[in-house]
């Protein structure tokens, strides 16, 4: 996973490279606001800050999602 920060502008991005299906639990420390929610841009569904950790669905094999925080 790739965090993504410039000014006020934030994106993480996740990719599953593996063969078996990734629940996303991606620790992103004090970047984001906990609680926050994320869009994901490629249509699968929100992510949702929690406990300093970007948590979501599970990304199937070989696939990923880039999420910016809704506004």
């Amino acid at each position: 996973a790739i965090l993504r920060h410039l000014e006020r502008q934030k994106m993480v991005i996740a990719f599953n490279a593996g063969d078996g299906e990734w629940d996303l639990n991606i620790p992103i420390g004090e970047h984001l606001s906990e609680s926050m929610l994320l869009e994901d841009l490629l249509g699968g569904g929100d992510g949702r800050v929690e406990e300093g950790h970007l948590r979501k669905r599970a990304l199937k094999p070989w696939q990923g999602a880039i999420f910016k925080p809704r506004e």
